[in-house]
């Protein structure tokens, strides 16, 4: 998995390759992504990682090291 940031060159490529309306469902949908992870934190998390990896982990088996 690549980590993009917004505003990077490989960010933008992707997004600019949608239509207007696209980019708008585009940013809405990453939008309410963030809210979710905000909200519901390491769950929110973990059911995207089951949603657009297909891997199932637990709050246990995530690790960050302190060198992230």
């Amino acid at each position: 998995m690549k980590i993009m940031k917004p505003g990077s060159r490989d960010f933008d490529k992707i997004v600019n390759r949608f239509s207007s309306l696209q980019k708008q469902r585009l940013k809405e949908r990453v939008e309410k992504m963030l809210r979710e992870v905000r909200v519901d934190g390491d769950e929110a998390l973990l059911r995207f990682t089951r949603r657009f990896d297909g891997v199932k982990l637990t709050a246990k088996s995530m690790k960050v090291s302190e060198a992230a």
